[in-house]
């Protein structure tokens, strides 16, 4: 009997060491043999599956190494759900008991959206790409070029080499950049120096190009906004490599003062009027169609000359590219119209003292009535002491050009200022000045 008591003695002995063993084991288990399995994301939840995840396990899914303020999750059936508040690169810690861990080796983007999937850079120009990410183990998301010798990567800014197309793959987005040397850097000062546009200077192609461009430009800016109406005007006297003429319009500068000729000193539509292909939507023209370049008589000036824009026609041409159709509206009083350039937005007399009072904004139009057929232009770039004017003029310097006015002489030059806010009623991705 003795001997039956030892060997259940013995037997029990041996199941309370198997049991205390595996529960020490259990309850000790190293937190540095925790696993993860796997990852995803849904709705700001980061969900990580463990293995191994034995006992009383937390998880936290940590801003950077923001330590300090980790609010824990516990691991259940192996999985840990976190939620997160914000766009960034984040890392994944577990704790159980006192023992808690960084993991390391672990590299996986969650989540990437871009704000566009085509960008359009001239050479050397460069731009910072705009993205929100969620990612897991990086210290910054990677972004790669699949062509680095056309456009590279560096510090989440794009810089334009030579002229290409080339993808950016951010995370799993991709990017198109077309560098292309159809367009300027946007320069700092505005350049006197710029060509005049010649006749048929572009292909088709590269004429579609443009059109792309542009309405990329106004796009980033807000189309229908007043940013919209300062960035195609920007874009045809910064980016655009040439300088339109001015031409005195066949239409509506003569008895009996109604006809318009479209395309004639005047480009009422969408684009740049660069191609023939462009001819299919010009109305029954005096003199033309004839391309921005090319010769065509003038009636008013009494010779040949290259087509291009006149004052108003620049100015209408500029709104309609912004969003805004106002109608082919001819320049401020003085010409004989009814209805004009005065009539949009709020028009106010321009004083020295409303020139200094900083309520003009870019995008608002200047005046000028002294002159027998008046004069339109539109204001885009303001700093501390200049109104940067955007204009046509048929004296020097001739053409499209942007002009500088200090503010407290800019009512020399021009009568009335009409103050866009009424009309524009957004403002868009406005900026005072282009740099």
């Amino acid at each position: 009997m003795k001997r039956v008591y030892l060997i259940l003695g013995l037997f029990f002995a041996f199941l309370s060491y198997i049991f205390l063993g595996f529960f020490a084991h259990f309850y000790n288990y190293s937190v540095d043999k925790i696993s993860v399995r796997d990852i995803s994301y849904k709705d700001k939840i980061v969900r990580i599956g463990f293995s191994n995840s034995y006992g009383n396990i937390y998880c936290a899914v940590v801003y950077g190494d923001k330590t300090n303020t980790i609010k824990w999750e516990r691991v259940k059936d192996g999985n840990c759900n976190y939620k997160i508040k914000d766009f960034g690169n984040y890392n994944i810690y577990i704790k159980k008991n006192n023992s808690i861990r960084k993991v390391y080796g672990i590299n996986k983007v969650l989540y990437v959206s871009i704000d566009k999937d085509k960008y359009y850079l001239a050479v050397n120009d460069s731009k910072k790409i705009v993205y929100t990410s969620i990612s897991i183990g990086y210290d910054s998301l990677p972004v790669k070029s699949d062509d680095e010798s056309i456009a590279y990567v560096k510090n989440g800014v794009i810089n334009a080499t030579k002229s290409g197309t080339t993808k950016i793959r951010v995370g799993d987005k991709e990017i198109t950049v077309i560098v292309t040397d159809l367009i300027d850097k946007m320069p700092k000062k505005y350049n006197y120096k710029r060509p005049y546009l010649s006749c048929g200077v572009f292909s088709k192609k590269e004429a579609v190009l443009l059109d792309e461009i542009l309405f990329d430009r106004v796009k980033d800016a807000g189309e229908g906004t007043r940013a919209g109406v300062v960035s195609a005007a920007r874009f045809l006297t910064l980016e655009f490599p040439y300088r339109i003429s001015y031409f005195s319009e066949n239409g509506r500068l003569g008895p009996p003062y109604s006809r318009i000729a479209d395309g004639e000193g005047r480009y009422y539509h969408k684009g740049l009027y660069l191609s023939s292909d462009k001819y299919k939507d010009i109305n029954p023209s005096i003199k033309g169609p004839k391309m921005w370049g090319c010769s065509m008589y003038s009636k008013p000036s009494g010779k040949y000359r290259k087509n291009g824009l006149d004052c108003s026609g620049f100015t209408t041409w500029a709104i309609l590219n912004g969003g805004f159709d106002i109608g082919d509206l001819p320049a401020h009083a003085g010409n004989n119209s009814a209805y004009n350039l005065n009539d949009i937005g709020k028009e106010v007399k321009l004083t020295r003292k409303v020139a200094l009072s900083g309520k003009i904004k870019a995008g608002d139009l200047l005046g000028e009535v002294t002159v027998s057929e008046g004069h339109s232009a539109l204001v885009v770039g303001i700093d501390n002491d200049y109104y940067y004017v955007a204009e046509s003029l048929w004296i020097f310097p001739l053409g499209v050009n942007i002009n500088k006015y200090k503010k407290g002489d800019v009512h020399k030059y021009f009568e009335t200022v009409n103050l866009m806010d009424s009309y524009y009623k957004k403002q868009g991705n406005y900026t005072a000045m282009w740099y």
